[in-house]
């Protein structure tokens, strides 16, 4: 595929040297990284549980399993990680802006921190992390 940057025929756009920094990119202190690590610790440790409650209730569930296994993946840029963690320990949290069980609008602040993370970090989604997020919903 041709970056549609710097036009090379060796990468991806997203993984062009030379492409500004957009939404979300940018570099962490060494307390941020920290805190981020420790965000995706937590996500990790929560949300298989979580998604396979929701399975067929909320839209988003195949977006978030992306993203969470898109999080998980070492050649995801650490930006991408941050973004996803991020939006995923919302979704995971027991405390939300609208209590999850509320009929219809329990789960539409998760949907939207979710989509807002995802049009961030769309880019970084491989087919890979999808196959994966499928496999992991047909479990439920």
């Amino acid at each position: 595929m041709t970056c549609a940057i710097c036009r090379s025929e060796d990468h991806e756009s997203a993984a062009c040297t030379q492409a500004p920094l957009g939404i979300g990119q940018r570099d962490f202190s060494e307390s941020e990284q920290l805190a981020r690590e420790a965000d995706i610790a937590s996500v990790a440790r929560g949300f298989v549980d979580k998604a396979k409650r929701v399975v067929g209730k909320v839209p988003f569930a195949l977006d978030a399993a992306a993203m969470y296994y898109a999080m998980l993946d070492p050649k995801t840029p650490f930006w991408v990680k941050a973004t996803a963690a991020s939006a995923l320990l919302y979704f995971v949290s027991p405390l939300d802006a609208i209590f999850d069980p509320i009929p219809i609008a329990g789960y539409a602040d998760d949907a939207a921190v979710i989509y807002a993370a995802l049009s961030a970090v769309h880019a970084h989604i491989k087919d890979e992390h999808i196959a994966a997020a499928k496999r992991l919903l047909l479990q439920s």
